[in-house]
């Protein structure tokens, strides 16, 4: 699908067209055949993800809320049940008024389901950003409090979207909650041990980042709000999961505590198929 090529070189706006275009067939497929399980529950809510995310990257805040509360709909608390990894799926509503700074609507947001930890470990993160962006500072420390002992519970081999580890997710999103309340207070101090690498993973997370010797926090936490002041703002996001804050050659950008990750930059390596095993010109 062309989506995946716009998003990556900034075409956020063809992104949505397109799959505004593909959902609507969808709807009108559905109603001619019955689809597969798979289709109906994993391709076509892919669909709906595109939008909301897409249209968060241009700030269109009505059309992100709404397609990331119908990517919600689409995944029912069953299929939550029998395929932990679409917790992505409640997820994006509360994330959605997070990015729009939508504090009142974040605390209204209902709690979900005390068996689906991420999303409550996600919700905990927005609320305490909601009371950090109302001034509320003790509150916001209470919801960091409450985030980081869901993130203790979290078994290591948890995932999320069928590639990223749950745990290191839930990590970036309490790194970022921290570092807000303390650019809030007007700490800009990077402290030590928050940029240290994680446990080896096997898993995607981090391996893209790691290669480009840049690793990424969550563009969807909302790290554009209202409000943040100019020396804590991330750089401009470069992928879909993972993009708004960054480290680079070792050194943090963006808000305290913001980052869970630390790579360095790798040596180049020698071609040994242009320059011959020891790296020389053959002659």
């Amino acid at each position: 699908m062309p989506a995946h090529i716009y998003w990556r070189v900034g075409r956020y706006g063809d992104a949505v067209t397109v799959n505004v275009a593909a959902a609507d067939a969808d709807r009108a497929y559905f109603k001619t055949a019955t689809p597969s399980p798979i289709y109906r529950g994993l391709y076509y809510p892919h669909n709906i993800d595109f939008i909301w995310q897409s249209a968060a990257m241009q700030g269109r805040s009505a059309e992100t809320v709404r397609a990331a509360r119908e990517f919600a709909s689409n995944a029912p608390a069953e299929m939550i049940k029998q395929m932990p990894d679409m917790e992505t799926a409640p997820v994006a509503p509360i994330v959605a008024l997070v990015r729009f700074g939508r504090w009142d609507e974040v605390l209204a947001y209902p709690a979900p389901p005390s068996e689906w930890t991420y999303t409550s470990g996600v919700w905990r993160y927005a609320r305490g950003m909601a009371f950090n962006g109302k001034g509320q500072a003790d509150l916001a420390a209470g919801e960091l409090r409450a985030l980081e002992a869901i993130l203790q519970s979290v078994p290591p081999e948890r995932t999320v979207a069928f590639f990223f580890r749950a745990k290191n997710v839930l990590q970036l999103a309490a790194n970022l909650l921290a570092g807000e309340i303390a650019a809030k207070a007007g700490d800009f101090r990077p402290p030590n041990g928050y940029c240290a690498p994680p446990s080896p993973s096997k898993t995607r997370t981090g391996s893209r980042s790691r290669r480009r010797g840049t690793s990424r926090c969550a563009s969807r936490w909302g790290g554009a709000a209202p409000g943040r002041p100019a020396a804590a703002r991330p750089s401009r996001s470069t992928a879909r999961t993972f993009g708004e804050i960054r480290v680079t050659a070792g050194r943090c950008t963006g808000s305290r505590r913001a980052c869970a990750l630390k790579v360095r930059r790798p040596r180049p390596r020698r071609s040994t198929r242009a320059f011959g095993r020891r790296g020389r010109r053959p002659t």
